[in-house]
């Protein structure tokens, strides 16, 4: 797109749940599953192989604040939806 690729910005995005599983875990103790430790094994590897910088040389300061924000943004979610869910539990 015109400030940044968009399949970055997508990822970017998605990787948010990163921020609410690790509120789970350290805020409310839940317990890590081998799932979501493969998963995020599989998140950084999929990062750091898709990551070429002279291909995406179209990647921007204006696009990575736009990408950040979205990924804490996105986590925000899966955080307020876990404090929900954890304070009408009975």
């Amino acid at each position: 797109m015109s400030t940044g690729p968009m399949s970055y910005s997508v990822l970017f995005t998605y990787l948010g749940m990163v921020i609410s599983t690790g509120f789970g875990i350290i805020y409310y103790k839940q317990p890590m599953s081998i799932f979501q430790t493969v998963g995020f094994v599989l998140m950084l590897l999929t990062v750091f192989l898709g990551t070429d910088l002279k291909k995406d040389s179209q990647m921007s300061v204006k696009w990575l604040i736009y990408a950040l924000s979205s990924f804490v943004l996105w986590g925000l979610v899966g955080v307020i939806q876990l404090i929900h869910q954890s304070s009408y539990d009975m």
